[in-house]
């Protein structure tokens, strides 16, 4: 989701990768569904040119 409203809410499942670009400067990543007040995480990487 996104505070400032730069994209969409939309849905990321299970081991699905996403990019959230540059230009976007905070986002809220949160639990959905059955996942409601289940703890979650993340792993956040770079790419490089």
């Amino acid at each position: 989701m996104s505070p400032d409203n730069k994209f969409e809410p939309f849905v990321v499942h299970y081991a699905e990768t996403f990019v959230i670009p540059a230009h976007v400067d905070t986002y809220i990543i949160q639990p959905y569904g059955a996942s409601e007040g289940s703890e979650i995480a993340t792993i956040k990487a770079f790419v490089r040119g």
